[in-house]
């Protein structure tokens, strides 16, 4: 079995245990909204989140982690690593910017391949997004 095999079934077991998830849980646990995520930002100091992000984070946070994407680029590229840690880790903006640029380059394949339609572009924008407010501080 090839690497890319492997890495293909674990993003369908990803994606299957989502949606399985999804279906169970859907009936007894409504929409948790922004409280939860802005609760934890306040407990890890990160900052203020920008009024303008808040509409990027709509594409970016679809991301279920399956790894489907980490197939349309070299063996090398982790673009699910770097879509799900793009919101997560304003901290880590300055680093990102790599990614950010890897990221643009693969958009149109990832978004393609994407079960959930991530928003590349988005993902794109709030990493520079965050990079630019911290530069700003």
């Amino acid at each position: 079995m090839s690497y890319l095999n492997l890495r293909q079934a674990h993003s369908l077991w990803v994606l299957g245990w989502a949606l399985v998830k999804h279906v169970l849980l859907v009936p007894f646990v409504g929409r948790r909204g922004p409280r939860p995520w802005l609760d934890r930002i306040a407990r890890e100091s990160l900052g203020p989140v920008p009024k303008e992000a808040w509409r990027l984070f709509a594409g970016t946070s679809r991301c279920i982690g399956c790894g489907l994407c980490d197939g349309v680029g070299e063996v090398s590229d982790t673009p699910s690593r770097w879509i799900l840690s793009a919101a997560r880790c304003p901290a880590d903006a300055e680093l990102g910017l790599t990614a950010a640029a890897r990221l643009e380059v693969l958009a149109p394949n990832i978004e393609r391949v994407c079960p959930t339609r991530v928003a590349v572009g988005d993902v794109v924008r709030l990493i520079r997004g965050n990079h630019g407010a911290l530069a700003a501080r």
